[in-house]
């Protein structure tokens, strides 16, 4: 687990608690570029924050066929809407809010995407074909330049 310590509070309590948890290892603030690697070795990205309204590691995680469990951000319904990975979210509520429920939901749907081949493979595949229609330096740059060039830059 890899979190910024945005709110010092919560990330003390955080590497406390996944301390107690067999399977995880906290590893804190964790610099660009030794990020990268981390993706390499993943099966899900579970995305917890809030904060931004579609998350860079969401592409990264993509580009590289790992599906996405995300707790009540879907940028655009993109997760969803492309096959992605998956969203939970309490009814009613847009927040993650470190309720029980909450937390229940996500272990649900991740459980269901590791579990199920079939479907892993799918989200695996359209995460890198999304990023590759999307996101990808063929399709970027070509809009960076015209909008660039469209306000005089040159």
């Amino acid at each position: 687990m890899a979190m910024n310590p945005a709110e010092p509070d919560r990330f003390v309590a955080t590497a406390r608690a996944a301390g107690t948890i067999p399977n995880m290892q906290f590893l804190g603030t964790v610099p660009p570029s030794e990020a990268e690697s981390l993706f390499d070795s993943c099966r899900v990205l579970l995305n917890t924050s809030t904060y931004e309204g579609f998350p860079n590691t969401f592409l990264q995680a993509w580009m590289r066929g790992v599906p996405v469990v995300s707790a009540c951000v879907d940028p655009d319904g993109v997760i969803l809407g492309q096959g992605l990975g998956a969203v939970a979210c309490l009814p009613g509520n847009g927040q993650w809010d470190d309720s029980p429920g909450l937390s229940d939901a996500l272990a649900q749907r991740i459980e269901s995407l590791l579990r199920d081949g079939a479907a892993w493979d799918a989200a695996s595949r359209a995460s890198i074909q999304y990023v590759q229609t999307n996101h990808s330096e063929d399709v970027v740059v070509p809009r960076l330049i015209q909008v660039l060039e469209g306000i005089g830059v040159e």
